[in-house]
């Protein structure tokens, strides 16, 4: 169970890992298992460890690791050298009808092929083949940074390294159908970027939730609403409002857009001028990053708003992909509005999200306790989640960001976090964790995003 008075039930995955490998380590009858993630350029990682011989007394934990592999690194392939058994129960569920069915749609969209999970021999599991470029650290010129979130929009300008404006934009990308909504929301904002530079911009950089390549949102939660036949229009809509600037400015722009939780991490690494740090940015949802000990990113895709952190049976339902325990419900904006109800703070029902979190917030500027619970709580999660993606990233920093960290709340939440692992985690105690201080919270990934493009 957990320490966390507003989640009495909260079952820690990073502790219930560690256990498992005491009980399998003392256990005589055990076996090796090995998972391997691959994508269409080859392997890109592997895990391994021993599990029981007998094959129920894995179920859970080898069912969730698998998910948290899969959202970590991102592929269309899965292979296992393991239990039958096991393999076929995970079959079961990644197709469609199954219980994951929803990871099945997206990775099988990602890569326009469906998603599978084979069993193999072990000395026929393929050797990882590790990846990894550079990225950022561009601020010449005149530049945009834009980090486009659920529901705000955070912009800023930047003029030969300096940050001269910087604004948020409030926006409700996930209840629109109408793409038109989103298009001219992302263009007027970029537009107001143009007009803080005095009519011009050399590059342009965007961090967006979800699985970007060459530029395009291949899957997008801001693009929930927008009916599948207009996915084209959606893969197109960033290089086009791009394309319409150029027109309009009559030269050509500089632009690169990144999924959000790599610009978190660049953020970071940027900050503290180091590698092996993990950005997690604590918004509409979570988002990850993670660059790796020479400052490059490692191609992974790190969807940490997927990736289980809670093992409880009647853990915080995931909306959008349906699963139980994820980390999008507990390390964002939408933990605070379950905890604060958890806590018997009312709220006008007709607040958006964010003017939820904006009341809570407010709440723990004015010294209520319940409010500070809540960020407390969240502080807690953080640390737990943090345990647990230190089993796959090799970790010197954690950054922390998002408008969940903002004001007292934040501060709270970094405190109860950093305590946990300490009293929690002693083993853990190399990992630096890091809030950044005033705008630079909400704001960092605009900051960083500005930097995307390379001129010339």
């Amino acid at each position: 169970m957990s320490n966390i008075p507003l989640d009495a039930g909260f079952t820690s995955f990073a502790l219930a890992l560690r256990q498992f490998k005491q009980e399998v380590s003392a256990c005589d009858n055990k076996s090796r298992l090995a998972i391997a993630i691959l994508r269409p350029e080859g392997c890109l990682y592997r895990y391994e460890m021993d599990v029981f011989a007998e094959e129920a007394r894995n179920q859970l934990i080898i069912e969730r690791l698998v998910k948290a592999l899969l959202w970590m690194v991102g592929g269309n392939e899965i292979r296992i050298a393991g239990p039958m058994d096991l393999v076929s129960s995970l079959q079961e569920a990644y197709r469609i009808g199954g219980a994951r069915e929803f990871d099945y749609r997206f990775w099988s969209k990602v890569y326009g092929q469906p998603f599978c999970i084979t069993r193999c021999e072990y000395e026929e599991l393929p050797p990882p083949k590790p990846l990894s470029h550079s990225l950022g650290g561009h601020l010449n010129l005149k530049r945009i940074g834009l980090d486009i979130g659920g529901s705000d929009m955070k912009l800023t300008a930047v003029n030969e390294g300096q940050a001269i404006a910087s604004q948020e934009i409030v926006w409700d990308p996930k209840n629109q159908e109408d793409i038109r909504y989103h298009q001219k929301a992302i263009y007027q904002a970029l537009k107001e970027g143009v007009d803080e530079l005095g009519g011009d911009v050399n590059a342009i950089g965007i961090s967006t939730a979800g699985v970007i390549v060459d530029n395009q949102p291949m899957v997008s939660s801001l693009f929930i609403r927008v009916p599948e036949e207009e996915f084209d229009q959606v893969k197109r809509i960033y290089t086009d409002i791009i394309a319409r600037l150029e027109k309009e400015l009559r030269h050509r722009i500089a632009f690169s857009i990144a999924n959000d939780g790599d610009v978190t991490a660049l953020a970071g690494a940027q900050s503290l001028d180091s590698g092996a740090v993990l950005g997690v940015s604590m918004g509409t949802s979570e988002a990850g990053g993670y660059v790796d000990t020479k400052g490059n990113l490692n191609q992974w895709f790190s969807e940490l708003a997927f990736v289980p952190i809670d093992l409880q049976i009647e853990g915080a339902l995931d909306p959008w992909s349906l699963d139980v325990g994820v980390g999008s419900q507990y390390l964002s904006q939408d933990a605070v509005i379950r905890l604060a109800q958890k806590a018997y703070i009312d709220m006008d029902s007709s607040f958006s999200p964010a003017e939820k979190l904006s009341f809570v917030q407010n709440l723990v500027e004015k010294g209520n306790e319940r409010a500070e619970e809540v960020f407390a709580s969240i502080g807690r999660y953080a640390a737990h989640a943090i345990a647990f993606y230190s089993e796959f990233y090799h970790l010197r920093h954690v950054l922390l960001l998002g408008r969940v960290t903002s004001g007292k709340g934040g501060d709270i939440l970094y405190q109860s976090a950093l305590e946990t692992l300490q009293n929690e985690f002693p083993d853990l105690a190399h990992i630096q964790l890091h809030m950044p201080k005033g705008t630079l919270r909400r704001l960092g990934q605009s900051l960083a995003a500005a930097s995307l493009a390379e001129i010339g």
